[in-house]
């Protein structure tokens, strides 16, 4: 891998178009070099965007976890400077990065296997979370500009769409409008680049192509996930070390760009300007049919097409909280196989099945279900195994929210308070009468650690308890509380029937606790009703067996 080589390419013509470039890309971006502040200036913009804290951890902190792996020699810590993939693998093969401790003091570039948490870390981000929908807003409301934004934000990894996104959010809301913003913002445009799948392993830069209106992917086998943070970083500084250098920089206006057909402008909004104008209408990020949809599995109309904005106000055509029940309930299945007589037909095939099932083979059987099935991995919605739609929903009127508030950032408050990782709940089963009588010990155990704990007691006739020992308790900052005893666990199961075939068993664990909240004959009542109530939901919409 011949990084240097493969930066200075990338670099090189990024550079040359913005030279050369007189679309208005180019043309801003020849005024942010001429305006350019001192040196200084740009590097402390720099150091306020990674100390900026949108999410409650600082920018560069932020970064570093987001690439962060561990060195296979020593263990230690490491933050990743790039990810190498093979072309359409799931997750990366091997990873570059400098180990402080066991490689010359982190001078040395080391380039080992991908780990299994290497791999899982790549796969945590959504495909299409927050960071995308972001992404693609900056391309504007029109149809065709957001089919661009989504065709090229698949140029990224989740990762680095997310840093790039993030790094961009950072540099806007950390620095004001001014000379070194724009610098900083120029340096974020090479990184759009590098920072893609673009970025292939032969030494270069692979060109960007866009053909119909999409951005197309080059066909390079492998390509490096580089870390957005780190390229920004280094382009910065290389930037202000050029300007040292050229205090009064060229700016050639004679020559010009012949763009030919696959080539592009690659335009994101780089400041707020469009969160702040008012939308009336919000286009789909998917180009779909004007029609409705009468059943679940045609193409859906995209209501996003008629929301519109009133000032702060969204208006929606729909009641999303009537869309997200319908979703969770699962409504649609009834919907779900078309008109009525499709469904009776279906119903009564269904029954003459299972009426015959005991007398077809095992391998009929099978051969039979294949082909019932063979199209469910086809099927639009939803989503298997898991469908997303619910939280899509969320993501989509969140966005459209701060969008009309004009609001480009919002502040995430950590799960424990003072940035604590985690916290611990400490009780102490009492349970026999030396329990009790030991629990001054145990709260002097407990405030030896700066805890306090529950401790939970049984009074039903196991021992007595005292008002004096209450009062300890409570003095102390301890709390307490009433436990039962457990006297032991039965299984009660009932059958699970469909098509007069046992398809499974509903089973639930009896407590027998002190006190007993329900008798063992009322709770066998209840498990049977719901296992009659599942066979029942069986045959009428489970047509997948």
């Amino acid at each position: 891998m011949s990084s240097a080589t493969n930066r200075s390419n990338i670099s090189d013509a990024i550079r040359s178009f913005v030279a050369k470039s007189r679309e208005p890309l180019g043309e801003w971006a020849r005024r942010a070099i001429a305006l350019a502040p001192a040196g200084d200036e740009i590097l402390a913009a720099l150091d306020r965007v990674g100390e900026s804290a949108l999410v409650g951890t600082p920018h560069r902190v932020a970064m570093r976890e987001l690439y962060g792996s561990t060195c296979a020699t020593c263990r230690g810590p490491v933050v990743v400077e790039a990810f190498l993939w093979e072309r359409d693998a799931p997750t990366p093969t091997k990873k570059a990065f400098r180990c402080g401790i066991c490689a010359r003091e982190g001078r040395a570039l080391l380039i080992e296997a991908a780990t299994e948490d290497d791999e899982q870390s790549s796969q945590r981000l959504e495909q299409r979370g927050m960071a995308y929908w972001q992404f693609v807003e900056r391309f504007g409301p029109d149809p065709n500009a957001q089919a661009l934004g989504e065709s090229t934000a698949a140029l990224y990894t989740p990762r680095n769409l997310t840093a790039l996104v993030a790094t961009l959010r950072a540099v806007e809301t950390a620095v004001p409008t001014s000379p070194a913003r724009d610098v900083l913002l120029l340096c974020v445009l090479e990184v759009l680049i590098s920072g893609s799948r673009l970025n292939t392993l032969a030494g270069r830069g692979a060109p960007l192509r866009v053909e119909k209106g999409r951005a197309r992917r080059s066909h390079a086998s492998q390509s490096r996930e580089v870390n957005v943070w780190l390229e920004f970083d280094r382009t910065v500084r290389e930037l202000v070390a050029w300007l040292a250098q050229h205090p009064s920089p060229a700016r050639p206006r004679s020559a010009t760009l012949a763009l030919d057909t696959g080539d592009a402008d690659l335009v994101l909004c780089l400041d707020t300007r469009d969160w702040e104008r008012p939308t009336t209408e919000l286009a789909s990020a998917t180009r779909q049919t004007q029609e409705r949809a009468k059943r679940p599995a045609q193409t859906q109309y995209d209501a996003l097409r008629d929301v519109a904005t009133h000032g702060r106000t969204v208006q929606l055509p729909f009641d999303p909280s009537e869309i997200v029940e319908n979703l969770r309930y699962e409504r649609y299945v009834s919907r779900g196989h078309g008109s009525r007589h499709a469904a009776a037909v279906t119903s009564g095939v269904r029954k003459a099945y299972y009426l015959a099932r005991p007398f077809v083979p095992a391998s009929v059987r099978r051969r039979l279900q294949r082909m019932y099935l063979r199209d469910w991995g086809r099927l639009p919605f939803p989503d298997w195994p898991v469908d997303p739609t619910v939280e899509r929903i969320f993501e989509r009127l969140l966005l459209l929210s701060l969008r009309a508030q004009a609001i480009d950032c919002i502040p995430f408050i950590w799960f424990w308070p003072d940035g604590h990782p985690s916290c611990a709940i400490v009780t102490h089963d009492v349970e026999m009468a030396g329990g009790r009588d030991f629990c001054s010990q145990v709260m002097d155990l407990d405030d030896g650690y700066r805890i306090k704990s529950s401790f939970q007691l049984v009074p039903e006739g196991r021992y007595e308890v005292s008002e004096r020992l209450l009062d300890s308790i409570r003095s102390r900052g301890h709390e307490m509380a009433v436990s039962g005893f457990v006297a032991g666990i039965t299984d009660i199961s009932a059958p699970v029937m469909r098509g007069g075939q046992a398809a499974a068993a509903l089973t639930v664990p009896f407590v027998r606790s002190n006190p007993l909240r329900l008798a063992m004959e009322e709770t066998v009542g209840h498990i049977e009703s719901a296992a009659h109530e599942v066979s029942e939901q069986l045959l009428r919409s489970d047509s997948r067996v």
